[in-house]
């Protein structure tokens, strides 16, 4: 699996669209931790608790 992996990177397409796709994830990761002025984030917790009562809401 790892030879399988090395060799996608051999092929410019491939290399391209992972690249990307790890580049995009890192972006998310980043943007949910960043806080927005005017944004309660206890609220927003408490909406997400009432949409979805079958998750563990803090």
């Amino acid at each position: 699996m790892i030879s399988a992996f090395a060799n996608s990177f051999k092929v410019p397409e491939l290399r391209s669209r992972i690249l990307f796709t790890l580049a995009m994830i890192v972006i998310v990761r980043i943007g949910t931790s960043i806080t927005l002025p005017g944004v309660e984030h206890h609220a927003a917790a408490a909406h997400r608790c009432v949409a979805s009562p079958q998750q563990a809401c803090p």
